[in-house]
């Protein structure tokens, strides 16, 4: 009897110092991202030549907030982008705004989803954490311009490689001196064919009427070149700008 007594003790005792362990470990309920912290996406100058995004995030909260992660998810893209944080977190202060920029990756040629979700992982003020994806907005659209771009340059470069590989010349056009750009076109020798609409002038450089030699924004060329004809060589006539 005494023996049976000290097991069903111990028993009890085991199953409370389990019940107290479980009770000691339970989770911190994750907390909610504060209201009045919003998200959006904008590309910098800088950031449309080095393919670089920000994921913007202001805080009119009335309370701190850190960012521990972050990362964009676009049907514009074949990837995610991913933040790179620094230790600790970045802190966003009630009443301020903080950008934390990603690299692209390619683009998703085969899906044009305007949808962008942005999933961030976080810190309020009181310690708390807690994480959220909400879909979110791009203030000037320039994650579209940028899929149709690079797609359309992907679809040209599979028939014909452009290039600018010899040098420019100078010659008169109705008394008026241009330069001369030869672009090479150098088919690949697929099927398809690229048809060359236009070329526009930059800051630096304006095209040159080929008739009369005068500055002018646009020149048509309405140029053919099948991915299976020989190499050509197309002179763009330019003035500087």
């Amino acid at each position: 009897m005494g023996e049976r007594r000290a097991s069903r003790l111990a028993i009890a005792a085991a199953i409370a110092v389990v019940a107290v362990g479980a009770s000691g470990c339970a989770a911190t309920p994750s907390a909610p991202l504060p209201a009045g912290v919003s998200i959006d996406l904008y590309q910098t100058r800088l950031d449309v030549a080095e393919r670089m995004i920000e994921i913007s995030i202001a805080n009119d909260s009335g309370a701190d907030v850190t960012i521990t992660q972050a990362t964009l998810t676009s049907g514009q893209f074949s990837d995610p982008s991913h933040w790179a944080p620094r230790a600790g977190g970045t802190l966003v202060r009630a009443g301020f705004a903080v950008d934390l920029p990603v690299a692209l990756p390619p683009v998703a040629c085969d899906s044009d989803s305007p949808r962008h979700h942005v999933t961030l992982e976080f810190e309020t003020a009181d310690g708390r954490t807690g994480a959220v994806t909400a879909e979110t907005t791009e203030r000037y659209d320039q994650l579209v311009q940028l899929r149709d771009q690079e797609c359309l340059a992907a679809a040209v470069a599979a028939v014909v490689t452009l290039s600018m590989t010899s040098a420019p010349s100078i010659t008169t056009i109705a008394g008026a001196e241009v330069i001369v750009l030869p672009l090479q076109a150098t088919p690949t020798g697929a099927d398809g064919v690229v048809v060359v609409r236009s070329v526009g002038a930059t800051v630096l450089l304006a095209m040159a009427d080929p008739v009369t030699g005068e500055a002018a924004d646009v020149v048509a060329l309405d140029r053919s070149i099948s991915g299976t004809e020989p190499e050509s060589t197309i002179d763009l006539l330019v003035r500087p700008g």
